[in-house]
């Protein structure tokens, strides 16, 4: 991307030598686009890539197609990263437990697994295995 910046602060009509080579100031310009739009790209799908890592291997693949096509070396390190990066799933919710006396049958209002007796009639509450639940 800084290669096409340094295209653009060059005087837009003078001819552009590149060793014996005269080169035309609109070749120059198409030239200092291309490093700036490509730049760009890489840049804004890196970004999406922060924001969206579930998509690492579509905006890998894209990173890596552009970082080719401009030159960039370090994008295509990080183009190839990140197609083969595997990014920790998200934690799931902790789900809440609600427990119920199967003395009383009221619902405890508490923490499920921080109560051992029943606050209403003190009988000790048991943790069902899913075998107990389906046999009674």
């Amino acid at each position: 991307m800084i290669f096409g910046l340094e295209y653009f602060t060059a005087a837009p009509y003078e001819p552009h030598w590149i060793g014996h080579l005269k080169v035309s100031p609109s070749l120059v310009l198409l030239v200092a686009l291309w490093f700036f739009t490509v730049g760009a790209i890489v840049t804004v799908s890196s970004v999406i890539l922060y924001k969206f890592p579930e998509k690492h291997r579509k905006l890998g693949v894209v990173i890596t197609v552009f970082s080719i096509l401009g030159g960039e070396l370090v994008a295509l390190i990080g183009g190839i990263l990140a197609i083969a990066w595997k990014p920790n799933p998200a934690p799931s919710p902790i789900e809440k437990i609600t427990r119920i006396c199967l003395k009383c049958g009221r619902v405890l209002k508490e923490d499920g697994l921080s109560v051992r007796f029943c606050p209403y009639c003190g009988k000790n509450l048991e943790i069902l295995t899913k075998k107990e639940k389906k046999e009674s």
